[in-house]
């Protein structure tokens, strides 16, 4: 089943990447790598948003019917 996330849906309203995985944990490695790459976070500033966040993003993941996993 093909999963996603949609950048928006997860604190910023200008940005409508969606990114598409078959598990959490490879959204959750494509989330990183977007936000590292557009969203100008570092490693280290990624980690502190995913220390205070990651449920608010692991809730935000959605499956091929539009349903919260």
């Amino acid at each position: 089943m093909t999963l996603s996330i949609n950048c928006k849906d997860v604190g910023n309203p200008l940005c409508n990447h969606t990114i598409y995985g078959e598990t959490e944990d490879e959204i959750m490695k494509k989330i990183k790598e977007h936000a590292i790459k557009e969203h100008d976070y570092t490693e280290q500033s990624w980690n502190a948003e995913m220390s205070e966040n990651i449920e608010n993003f692991k809730s935000a993941i959605r499956d091929s019917y539009g349903k919260n996993v």
